[in-house]
């Protein structure tokens, strides 16, 4: 194989010319410039809509409307599936489904969890968090 230096640059052909093309610029005579840049369109009157592309259209609608409804079922049916597990978990192990089943307002959905919060259930959970709190600062203060 035989290799050219030019300039310190190793060609893997023969190179011969220039390293610079130079191009003649040569003004338009003639005809207007903007023939040129915005070509003249015939006017055309009727605009066609074929049934064919209508359908297809539709379709690929449709086929991109399942792919999308088919995936979100795919990728979020596990926790769907754990929050219809938790939900019915909550209410078979739990009087709150029972209770709420016959209301019929937010007003007394409020009342009845209200109903839930008894003072002996609040005194019950504040000594439960400070003596939870309690155990956290003995831990942080051994170390």
């Amino acid at each position: 194989m035989m290799n050219d230096n030019v300039a310190g640059i190793s060609y893997p052909y023969p190179y011969r010319g220039s390293r610079e093309e130079r191009f003649d610029v040569k003004p338009y005579y003639g005809k207007a410039y903007s023939e040129i840049i915005v070509p003249k369109v015939a006017a055309t009157t009727a605009v066609g809509v074929s049934k064919l592309g209508l359908v297809a259209t539709v379709a690929t609608f449709a086929f991109g409307l399942v792919k999308k409804v088919a995936s979100f079922l795919i990728f979020k049916s596990p926790a769907l599936l754990v929050g219809v597990l938790v939900t019915f978990g909550i209410c078979k192990l739990t009087p709150l489904c029972s209770k709420l089943s016959g209301v019929n307002s937010l007003i007394e959905v409020q009342r009845e969890i209200r109903s839930l919060a008894t003072p002996e259930r609040l005194a019950i959970a504040s000594d439960f968090v400070e003596n939870a709190i309690r155990k956290y600062r003995s831990l942080q203060d051994s170390y």
